[in-house]
């Protein structure tokens, strides 16, 4: 059974001031609340694919409703899982992040406790695939790993993740590796 991201989108109307204008804004908030998952297996059997990837760009941007998406612009290093049609030659995918913080029409509108994917970093992402926008989508903070030098950091706050915190990230690539099994594909 797929569990689905429950979304929330408890809106605070507050005022922000904008300290290199002085002009006071509105602050329009998102908070999301996920359903926690019960095992990495969970989360394994719900992502419609998984990827480790670095970040090449992330720009936030306003979509339906006020809801901010940052479209991330991916070079996949490594598939694990998911028919995902990636440009070949290059190895690069575009996938929306609900995160970030942008201003329209004299608004702030900001995700509440949910960091932007950032250039350069490399990560392990969990991904679904939304039919109705036809867009891959990071599947919460439970579906984010950043691999730091000789540490993984989970970015979820699930008692699933957070069984991650420190992991060696080798380990973790040779689990979703394993996991994989044949659809795992490399660049080279």
């Amino acid at each position: 059974m797929t569990r689905l991201l429950v979304l929330v989108a408890l809106i605070s109307m507050g005022s922000a001031l904008d300290v290199v204008a002085g002009d006071p804004k509105k602050l329009m908030e998102q908070e999301i609340l996920e359903v926690q998952p019960s095992s990495f297996d969970e989360l394994w059997d719900d992502a419609a694919a998984v990827v480790h990837a670095r970040v090449i760009a992330a720009s936030p941007s306003v979509r339906t409703a006020g809801t901010v998406f940052t479209p991330v612009r991916l070079q996949i290093l490594e598939g694990f899982k998911g028919n995902i049609e990636w440009t070949r030659q290059e190895w690069q995918l575009t996938v929306y992040q609900m995160a970030g913080e942008v201003e329209s029409n004299g608004i702030v509108v900001r995700v509440r406790d949910r960091e932007v994917l950032r250039a350069g970093r490399e990560y392990v992402l969990l991904l679904g695939w939304n039919p109705y926008s036809e867009r891959w989508m990071v599947r919460g903070n439970d579906g984010v790993f950043e691999l730091r030098g000789e540490s993984l950091r989970p970015w979820g706050r699930s008692a699933v993740a957070r069984a991650r915190d420190d992991e060696r990230p080798q380990h973790f690539l040779t689990e979703l590796r394993s996991r994989g099994g044949s659809s795992v594909r490399r660049r080279h």
